[in-house]
């Protein structure tokens, strides 16, 4: 049961713990298409103008078959609702380098999808850019079936969410992958694994033959006796 899909959204989140996700770098991509002139637009802020400056000479010097970095502004201060603004007209990510975030700016970002990033070391800011910009030169992916689990009971927290009493039938149940709820050999949903335990320990996965709870990123509808098949992204 393989289908093409091109980047994987991971999320870590506890059962008891209501927490805003963060968007992260494949959010970034699922909601953006890879420009056609190969380029990744950034906007820089930075605590100085020697740090940015350091800041621009790096990322301009990333490369990967041909994608680039395009400095679309940058400047000393914190990250601002402009900032923010721009980014989301421009398809931008916008960076950080030991500066602040004006009030309000992370609302603005969560609701429009835009990719805010903050960090207090050059070599992590760098480096991320760089798998950021090694991810748009990647081909397209398929995904291989892992495994698949049999949901025995669903359980509601307080908050609401469900937590799915499941038995791994086969392979294993993975955190941050997709999954697809079947009903009588039927997909009747879609959904990704946002957290896994047995018992009460959070774990990252679980193999075949061993009883979990299953909490998704979204609540979709289950019932007890459909069964969860769990995918990973292989690279063609």
């Amino acid at each position: 049961m393989n289908r093409i899909f091109k980047y994987i959204i991971p999320l870590i989140i506890s059962f008891n713990m209501i927490s805003s996700q963060e968007f992260t770098i494949e959010d970034f991509f699922v909601e953006n298409k890879v420009d056609p002139s190969k380029m990744l637009n950034v906007i820089i802020k930075s605590s100085s103008e020697g740090s940015l400056e350091a800041i621009r000479k790096a990322v301009l010097k990333i490369e990967e078959d041909g994608y680039r970095v395009n400095i679309l502004l940058d400047g000393v201060g914190n990250i601002s609702m402009s900032d923010v603004e721009r980014a989301q007209i421009s398809r931008a990510i916008v960076l950080g380098f030991e500066v602040g975030i004006e009030a309000g700016v992370e609302d603005l970002a969560k609701k429009n999808k835009v990719l805010v990033r903050t960090y207090d070391i050059i070599y992590k800011l760098i480096d991320e850019i760089s798998e950021a910009v090694t991810m748009m030169s990647l081909p397209e992916s398929t995904e291989e079936e892992i495994g698949n689990a049999t949901i025995k009971t669903i359980f509601v927290l307080t908050n609401g969410t469900k937590v799915l009493g499941s038995r791994v039938n086969e392979g294993i149940m993975k955190r941050d992958c997709k999954v697809d709820i079947v009903r009588k050999d039927e997909i009747v949903a879609e959904g990704k694994i946002k957290s896994l335990r047995i018992n009460k320990d959070i774990v990252n996965e679980v193999k075949n033959g061993s009883d979990c709870g299953i909490q998704l990123e979204k609540d979709v509808d289950v019932k007890e006796g459909d069964e969860v098949h769990c995918y990973k992204i292989v690279r063609q």
